[in-house]
């Protein structure tokens, strides 16, 4: 299932090297949601910086439900594409 949408933009071209969006699809809560943010963030930081590109990711519904394991699979996946 995928639960994580990666895009990459040129340095300068955000604030921020990384930046985690989770919306009300993923949880009504945003305890849940916060909680999301901080276990993707967490998963991501080992890896900062990104050379010169920015990174945003997008949480989709079902990524309150993986498992750490999971995210940082498909996370670890996805960022290895967007470097080719």
């Amino acid at each position: 299932m995928r639960t994580l949408t990666i895009k990459t933009n040129p340095r300068g071209f955000q604030k921020k090297p990384l930046i985690v969006v989770v919306g009300k699809a993923v949880s009504k809560k945003a305890v849940m949601r916060n909680l999301v943010k901080r276990r993707i963030s967490a998963l991501v930081r080992p890896l900062l910086p990104f050379g010169d590109r920015n990174i945003t990711i997008i949480a989709r519904s079902g990524a309150a439900e993986a498992t750490n394991e999971e995210l940082k699979l498909e996370l670890y996946a996805q960022l290895k594409a967007t470097r080719s």
